[in-house]
């Protein structure tokens, strides 16, 4: 049970969500909202929820709170550390993966000489420990031109280590246009770790997917060998057409309910794997966070985890006004009912948006 012996308060500084369903929830329970000033002079705060821009105000780190959305999660949100644990311990979620030391690593064990190719004639993917939106993805099938992609990741990102995955040559197609395109899931996944006595939320460490997501396609019409081509490969929400999952899930909703199956046992593995690395940072007794997990299905109906971000994306870069509106309350009404269901302990009306994948006492590991 939720210890509430005091008044609790609240900050919530958003940019990319419509803040109002979350006060709502947390006004209706008998929280009381604080302004920034009223914060910073607090001696401290039991919630403090924040996400784009507001990650990067320096005020809101010096903030003593209970609860905080942000978790050092990092061997979840890091690509490499992800790979790395998921090839040992549960090398069915992913595609055959090797990682690649950085170049200029100080720990003793740099890259100095280009890596090799796992299967020479097969299609490969290089990624960039801390790449995004395709920066630095380079498809190949010769050890020449890994050497070529290896010159310049050497050249361009000296420090950062990088992944070379086994590419998904079939992947399961998407209608847009008239013209089939490739596509991911970008599905939602919430992170909590909250330690026992924490006043006003349920202690635990504790993992959900969300029952809704999107369907991110390339650019471009596929083209299964035009791999010099990234607007054929890259899939993207920035440039896709609004498409919900499981909604507009190409085979139906037979197909849709086997996919969402598939992904929570997915991440439920990745739970019992990663979930006791995760915790709360310093300042704060407890964390939770919503991660942007990016699954591709290939044409045999198989999934597979590509990636877990720590930057969900809630934000529609392009479209029209009234599309990037509409997407914002939408996207805003879920994550924020199943962050204050399963996260907080808000009660809520309606059916829950969550389906749990973990459930565990919290255990200090950090």
């Amino acid at each position: 049970m939720a210890v509430r012996d005091k008044e609790l308060t609240y900050l919530v500084c958003f940019e990319q969500l419509d803040r109002a369903p979350l006060c709502r929830l947390l006004q209706a329970a008998g929280w009381r909202e604080l302004s920034l000033s009223d914060a910073m002079r607090a001696s401290a705060v039991d919630l403090l929820a924040v996400d784009g821009k507001y990650n990067w105000d320096r005020r809101l780190w010096q903030i003593n709170c209970g609860v905080k959305s942000r978790l050092d999660a990092a061997q979840i949100t890091n690509k490499v550390n992800l790979h790395e644990q998921l090839s040992e311990k549960a090398p069915e979620l992913i595609p055959k993966t090797v990682a690649v030391r950085s170049p200029l690593s100080l720990d003793g064990q740099a890259q100095k000489t280009p890596p090799s190719i796992p299967a020479e004639g097969e299609v490969w993917i290089w990624r960039p420990e801390r790449g995004f939106s395709g920066r630095g993805v380079t498809a190949f099938t010769t050890q020449a031109e890994l050497d070529s992609v290896w010159a310049d990741h050497r050249h361009t990102f000296p420090k950062e280590r990088a992944l070379i995955s086994r590419y998904i040559v079939n992947p399961a197609p998407l209608v847009v246009g008239g013209t089939l395109r490739k596509f991911h899931l970008r599905l939602y996944f919430l992170v909590v770790a909250i330690p026992e006595g924490t006043p006003g939320v349920r202690a635990g460490r504790r993992s959900a997917l969300y029952a809704e997501g999107e369907i991110a396609h390339s650019k471009e019409p596929y083209v299964q060998d035009d791999y010099a081509n990234p607007m054929v490969h890259d899939t993207h929400i920035k440039w896709s057409e609004e498409r919900r999952f499981p909604r507009d899930y190409p085979g139906g909703q037979l197909a849709a309910e086997k996919i969402l199956g598939l992904a929570r046992g997915m991440l439920t593995r990745v739970s019992e794997v990663l979930l006791p690395t995760v915790c709360p940072y310093a300042g704060c007794q407890g964390g939770y966070e919503v991660y942007g997990v990016d699954l591709m299905v290939d044409s045999l109906g198989r999934a597979w985890l590509i990636e877990i971000n720590s930057r969900p994306g809630y934000e529609m870069l392009s479209g029209a006004p009234a599309a990037r509106a509409q997407r914002r309350d939408w996207i805003s009404d879920f994550i924020l009912l199943g962050v204050a269901e399963f996260a907080i302990g808000l009660p809520v009306r309606g059916r829950s948006p969550l389906l749990t994948c973990l459930d565990l006492p919290y255990a200090e590991s950090c």
